[in-house]
C-alpha cells in the first residue's frame, strides 16, 4: 500500500515480511473529526518517527535486531496481519470499525496476537476518552473479553522497569 494523508504526507510503502521484528502500526478509518497536523488521520499521529525511535530504542537495550527505518502500516483485515506477533493502535477514540476487521482482529487476538493500544485522549482531550471506543471495538471482536484492572502489585510493572505508582 502507497499513498498520501489529506494533507499530502506520504504513507510508507510496507517492507515484505522477513521473519525480523517489523514495527506494525495499524491504520483504520478516522472517524469525523479525527484528522489533525495537514490532514492526518488520528492513526498516524507520530508515523513513522515514533516507531523508528522505538525500534531504535529496542537495538540497543536488547538483541532483537528489529527493522528501525521500516515501518509497516496494516489494517486489521489485512492477511499479511497473521505474520506480525505485536501490532500497534494509536488514538483509539477515532479508530472506527468494520464488521471485517472486527472479525479480523478476534481471530488474531485467539490467535495469540498482542495489541498495544495508546494515547487515549482524542475527543474529550483534557478528561481523556477513547476508552468506550475500544471497549466497544474488542467486544465486538471478541465477546468474551472480560476486562480487569492491574494494579502497581502486578509483576508486569516490575519486569523491566519497576514502576512503583501508575497515577500520572
Amino acid at each position: 500500500q502507497f499513498g498520501f494523508f489529506r494533507g499530502g504526507t506520504a504513507l510508507r510503502k510496507n517492507i515484505p515480511y522477513d521473519g525480523r521484528f517489523t514495527f506494525v502500526r495499524m491504520n483504520y478509518t478516522t472517524a469525523p473529526g479525527g484528522f489533525f497536523y495537514g490532514g492526518q488521520p488520528a492513526w498516524a499521529h507520530g508515523y513513522p518517527l515514533a516507531e523508528q525511535n522505538l525500534m531504535a530504542i529496542m537495538n540497543e537495550v536488547t538483541y532483537l535486531a528489529p527493522h528501525i527505518e521500516e515501518i509497516n502500516s496494516l489494517r486489521f483485515d489485512d492477511p499479511e496481519l497473521a505474520r506480525y506477533p505485536i501490532v500497534y493502535v494509536i488514538e483509539p477514540d477515532w479508530w472506527m470499525m468494520t464488521d471485517s476487521e472486527a472479525e479480523a482482529l478476534g481471530g488474531y487476538l485467539q490467535r495469540g496476537g498482542f495489541v498495544i493500544v495508546d494515547d487515549f485522549k482524542g475527543r474529550n482531550f483534557r478528561g481523556g476518552g477513547g476508552w468506550d471506543v475500544f471497549e466497544s471495538h474488542v467486544r465486538r471482536a471478541v465477546p468474551d473479553a472480560r476486562f480487569v484492572d492491574l494494579d502497581v502489585s502486578h509483576p508486569i510493572f516490575h519486569s523491566f522497569f519497576d514502576i512503583q505508582s501508575l497515577k500520572i
